[in-house]
């Protein structure tokens, strides 16, 4: 059972103005006007309803960077060392360490679920 907060057809309103291959928890905070807690606890449900698949983005290493290098259906896929294919092309430090790098957690919207 859905909690009251978990109104899908809000969320789908929201998820409309976003990319639905990559939604950010701050953009569901955002777009619903609720606190992180709150966005999370969404977000977690409809990953378990089915509406959405969670996937984990790891971010380049270089601090003036912020892009994402790539991004994994679980934490255990992510090898221990990453290369940003940009980084290496522009000649900076292209290969980080795991344990270096932000990793946090992205959603995918999935269509045709089933639900209305």
């Amino acid at each position: 059972m859905l909690p009251t907060i978990f109104n899908p057809s809000k969320l789908e309103k929201a998820i409309s103005q976003l990319n639905p291959d990559r939604i950010y928890l701050e953009n569901i905070r955002a777009l619903l006007g609720t606190n992180t807690t709150i966005a999370k606890l969404i977000c977690n449900t409809a990953v378990r309803q089915g509406y959405f698949e969670k996937r984990f983005a790891v971010e380049c290493g270089n601090e003036d960077d912020g892009r994402i290098v790539a991004t994994y259906n679980s934490q255990e896929e992510i090898p221990e060392t990453i290369t940003c294919d940009l980084c290496e092309m522009e000649g900076k430090k292209s290969t980080f360490k795991k344990e270096d790098l932000r990793i946090y957690p992205i959603y995918k919207y999935i269509y045709g679920n089933g639900r209305s």
